[in-house]
């Protein structure tokens, strides 16, 4: 097998492999066999898969500083202002998609912000913030919580340059990347 793959410069995979043991030497061999026999020896082909090359990868890395679970599924709450669950949902409708965010309250088991659009990006997610910030009570600290980073998880308070001047939620995400407000405003 390794004369059979030292032919050629970059080697070559395990069907041609296969394929001229069983036309040069009359072996019966299985299809599976070849590349275990392969694997065992240590030899690899030079050549990468096409698809390999051209698959799409959005992982761009972590992003922002990294925070534990604040709330650890303790959703309940002394009283309202205290933790907060928000998520994106996704609506599909005759004319297309809508997404609702709405930021529902532990404590008084209301809904006290939300924001709908057409797309899930960070201008609905800014939306929805400024509304949370306007209806928040001075000194008031909430923990808000989502179980996704793509939801309002991602924005820290930094719109086009302008940094929030009033102190936002905490930040508690179910296992993804949370941002601490205190750092983010100024």
């Amino acid at each position: 097998m390794a004369e059979i793959f030292s032919r050629t410069a970059n080697g070559c995979g395990h069907r041609q492999v296969a394929m001229c043991l069983r036309a040069e030497l009359g072996a019966r061999v299985a299809d599976k066999t070849v590349p275990k026999m392969m694997r065992e020896t240590g030899i690899r082909c030079g050549i990468r898969r096409e698809t390999d090359c051209h698959r799409y990868n959005s992982y761009r890395g972590v992003v922002g500083e990294t925070f534990g679970n604040a709330i650890g599924r303790d959703f309940s709450a002394d009283g309202p202002w205290q933790k907060m669950g928000t998520d994106v949902t996704e609506f599909r409708q005759p004319w297309g998609k809508a997404y609702f965010a709405p930021v529902y309250d532990f404590g008084s088991k209301e809904i006290v912000a939300w924001s709908t659009s057409t797309r899930p990006d960070m201008a609905q997610q800014a939306e929805l913030l400024d509304r949370l910030l306007e209806r928040m009570p001075e000194g008031a600290r909430p923990v808000l919580h989502s179980d996704s980073k793509n939801d309002i998880s991602r924005f820290c308070g930094n719109r086009n340059g302008a940094v929030s001047c009033k102190p936002g939620p905490r930040r508690s995400i179910l296992t993804r990347t949370p941002i601490d407000w205190s750092a983010s405003v100024a």
